[in-house]
């Protein structure tokens, strides 16, 4: 799974496990922005927005049982 860390300037900060891509923009599909999820189809990336929607809920369930409990 490729996410995106941070936008920098013209290059999206991904990871992906334990490394880290920079891709540029002109390469994604898309606006990009920090937790989208990215897969690659071809020579470009498209945002995976299924995956990125599951994820932030997922994200979403963790804080708040961080915040109820």
């Amino acid at each position: 799974m490729l996410i995106i860390d941070i936008v920098e300037g013209d290059i999206a900060v991904c990871e992906s496990g334990a490394d880290t891509l920079n891709i540029p923009l002109s390469q994604i599909k898309g606006t990009p922005k920090s937790g989208d999820v990215l897969k690659r189809k071809g020579e470009i990336y498209i945002i995976d927005e299924s995956s990125t929607a599951a994820r932030r809920r997922r994200m979403a369930e963790l804080q708040n049982d961080i915040f109820t409990n």
